[in-house]
Order: C-alpha cells, then structure tokens, then sequence
C-alpha cells in the first residue's frame, strides 16, 4: 500500500478549528491556487501527515499521470548524505528534477550537514522553477528550528506558512467516530464522546483508542460500553518514557541499553530490539523516524520490527506471553496486544 489511500484524504479530514489550512492545502491539491511552497507546522498529531497524503490523493485522482513523491524527511536526509560527490548530486538533482509535486513531511528530520544545505535548497529550487509544487511540514516554524539555513528560509518565505492547531473537544469527538468506523467499530455517542473527553489531542493517541475499540469488538463481540472505557481507555495514553521502556526490556531480555541500540545483529539481541521498539511505538507519540534515531536505524527498520512482532503476536503463544509479562511491567493495556496492521 502506497502514502495515497482513502483512509488519509479530504473525505476523512475532520477540518476543527484547522479550517484555514484545510482550505489552502485543498485548493492547491485542486490546482485553485499556486501556493507553493506551503508551509504546514505544529506540534505532533495535528494533522500534518494526513493532509500531505490527502494532497497527493487528491491530485493523482485527478491527474493520474502526474509524478507526485511523498517523502519522509528522514529519507530525504539519507539521500542528501548520498549526494556529497559531484556525479552523486547530479544523480539526486536528476531524480528529483522530475516532480510535479514534492510533498516533504518533517523538515527538522530532512535537514542534512551543514555542507549539504547547500544540494537540499537547490532540489527544492529546481523543482519549484520547472513548476512544481512544494509542501512541507514541520513541528514549529521555519524560522524557530535550529539549523534552517538562509537559503532554505528564503525559499520558504516565497510561499505560505499555516499552523495546524490542536483540536477541541468537540472536534475531538469527530475524529475518533470517523477513525472508529475506520477500523470498522460502530460507537455509541455516549461512549465516543467519553473516550474523547480521556483523551488527548494528538491524532496518534486518538487513533490508538480506536484500534483499542476494534479490539474489543473482536475480542467480545461487540462494540466498548461505558464501563470497558473507564477500565481501558485511562491507561491508552501515550504516557510512557523512553528510559522506561529501555529499563523494562533490558532486565527482563538480561541485556543493555548499549546492546540494543547498537549496531551488532546476533539473535539474542533481535528480539529485545524489536520489543523495545514496539512498546515505545505503542507507549508514546514518536514517529518511526524518531525512533530511529534512537536506535541509530532508519524508519524502515523500525516498521520491519514492528511488522515482525505483530506477526509473533498472532502465531507464537509463548511470544505473546512475554509481551504480557512486559506489558504488565509497562501498564500497556493487554486487550491491544492483539495483531493488527502496523502503520506506516
């Protein structure tokens, strides 16, 4: 499954109190107006990663053969890192000359060494002067991250920058139903708006509540009741720390914090290294770029672990024990330890 699906378009947007960013991000994806480069920002779980997929939706269902590139800005850095020789930077201004829209989703993550600032500003110049749009999303605003060069700031100020805000309780409300029907879960109205008023307003956290919910209408047979939600939905927030996770996992697998994050791959590692990388998906709001960083490894291979212990989970008794065990240690609520997709 590619970054464009109808589940992160307009139609499952709920628009809040971002109804200015939703505006403008929609009418460039319909070709209405010639903001580029826009400038998406706020804090984790706003809603950036959805309207940058719902832009490429949205314009490849209307112009199909258009070249529209999604790139997380942990990829795009690994690329610049590639792109020090002159033969390798003319590879990388060849292969990103060709976008009619280039939708970068975390710029903190995307900025390389100083001495490659110079190869991401003019990528970004090139496709802007063939006629190509640019979007980009950030935490804060460009110019309150350390590190943004003057060229790339001046690049930014050409265009439009709109803040993304956390939603309101009501709002809240809207985009847990919507990702409850998502995952297939009809809720009450009561029990809805009792989820959302435990919860916070970051987008992550809600949609964990939800894959919450699907697992308690497989696991019973019917949708969560007042009662399950004041049992389990108090403890679905991302609340856990890093070092929590770290300490959990290395007492109960006898191995360090050095060994895991490490670069050494024999077997006794693999599996402690993956654990940790789950329950710290589960248990906090990171991205997979940044818990990458943590373990020194890309976001592709956070998304391998995750995918290898979801499938432990469904066909290894012994396996989804210890993730009990652990979980037990944690306070990560065992009913979500069932096997589901893991997202990208």
């Amino acid at each position: 499954m590619g970054p464009f699906t109808k589940q992160m378009s307009f139609d499952t947007f709920v628009v809040g109190t971002n109804g200015f960013a939703h505006n403008a991000v929609l009418a460039l994806a319909e070709g209405r107006s010639s903001y580029s480069p826009l400038y998406l920002f706020g804090g984790e779980g706003t809603g950036k990663t959805h309207l940058l997929r719902a832009i490429g939706e949205r314009v490849l269902s209307l112009h199909p053969t258009m070249d529209v590139t999604y790139m997380e800005g942990g990829d795009l850095r690994l690329e610049l890192l590639h792109s020090r020789t002159e033969a390798a930077s003319l590879r990388f201004f060849e292969t990103h000359r060709k976008h009619d829209m280039l939708l970068l989703d975390g710029l903190e993550e995307a900025l390389p060494p100083p001495e490659l600032h110079g190869n991401f500003a003019e990528m970004l110049r090139i496709v802007h002067a063939r006629g190509g749009r640019v979007v980009i999303s950030g935490s804060r605003y460009f110019r309150d991250i350390p590190g943004v060069p003057q060229r790339l700031t001046n690049f930014l100020l050409q265009g439009l920058s709109v803040p993304l805000e956390t939603q309101d309780r009501s709002t809240r409300t809207a985009i847990l139903r919507q990702m409850c029907l998502e995952e297939g879960v009809s809720v009450g109205p009561n029990v809805v708006t009792m989820m959302a008023q435990r919860a916070s307003a970051n987008q992550h956290a809600l949609r964990g509540i939800a894959k919450w919910a699907r697992s308690i209408y497989n696991t019973r047979g019917r949708p969560p009741s007042v009662e399950d939600v004041e049992v389990g939905v108090t403890h679905l927030e991302p609340n856990l720390q890093v070092h929590e996770v770290f300490e959990v996992v290395c007492r109960f697998y006898n191995v360090s914090q050095a060994d895991i994050k490490g670069p050494r791959r024999p077997r006794r590692l693999i599996e402690p290294r993956h654990v940790a990388m789950f329950f710290i998906r589960r248990g906090t709001a990171m991205s997979l770029p940044q818990i990458g960083r943590i373990f020194n490894r890309d976001h592709t291979t956070v998304l391998h672990a995750l995918e290898s212990v979801e499938g432990n989970l469904s066909t290894n008794a012994i396996f989804k024990q210890k993730l009990k065990l652990l979980a037990g240690k944690l306070g990560v609520p065992l009913v979500e330890l069932t096997a589901e997709p893991v997202p990208a």
